[in-house]
């Protein structure tokens, strides 16, 4: 089980311009603060806009796995490229989505991104 809470937007909130690399790892935990174990499982990073919490993501995209420091497979990493974020300029929302190996889906929460409008868009390529 993911550690749930009442509270919508409990992930990190993330600041940044729109066109940097951004590189994210998060350490996934049971509702007893264990690592939550997703061998052979999934975890899907989305983001939608602030405004328009119904709309469809504006970003959707698979997280690399990796083990923590026990050898549990409990860290979703997830890149963000310069061409997914350059036309980024707002605020925003994040989601993580994790199916285990027997497809039982967990989003442990959500959290806020805040991003800066990138005012030399054609430089990135």
């Amino acid at each position: 089980m993911i550690k749930i809470t009442t509270e919508t937007y409990t992930l990190p909130e993330i600041s940044y311009v729109g066109g940097e690399t951004q590189n994210y790892s998060f350490n996934l935990k049971t509702i007893s603060n264990v690592a939550f174990n997703v061998t052979g499982g999934s975890v899907n990073f989305a983001l939608i806009s602030y405004s328009n919490k119904t709309g469809t993501p504006l970003l959707s995209k698979s997280a690399t796995l990796a083990a923590d420091g026990n050898g549990i497979v409990s860290i979703a990493k997830v890149t963000l490229l310069p061409t997914e974020t350059k036309s980024l300029f707002g605020k925003y929302i994040y989601q993580l989505t994790i199916k285990d190996i027997e497809n039982y889906i967990a989003i442990p929460a959500q959290g806020i991104m805040t991003v800066s409008n990138n005012i030399n868009k054609t430089f990135i390529s």
